[in-house]
């Protein structure tokens, strides 16, 4: 479902999808992730990209957006 949300632009979709846990690294059979699959969409949408943005750790070990 995540990854199908991401490549037909449905960012409320992917929203509740990541907001139940849904993990957003996880690859296809293909090694694809869901932030693949936006990036080669059609038409990319914003939102959908910030939402699978990598996180990043900060120095202090909290995590951040990246």
């Amino acid at each position: 479902a995540l990854m199908c949300s991401a490549s037909e632009r449905h960012p409320q979709v992917l929203r509740l999808l990541l907001e139940a846990g849904a993990d957003k690294n996880v690859c296809d059979r293909f090694g694809q992730t869901a932030l693949m699959l936006a990036e080669e969409a059609e038409e990319a949408d914003d939102e959908i990209l910030r939402l699978l943005e990598p996180v990043a750790e900060d120095d202090d070990g909290e995590l951040s957006e990246a």
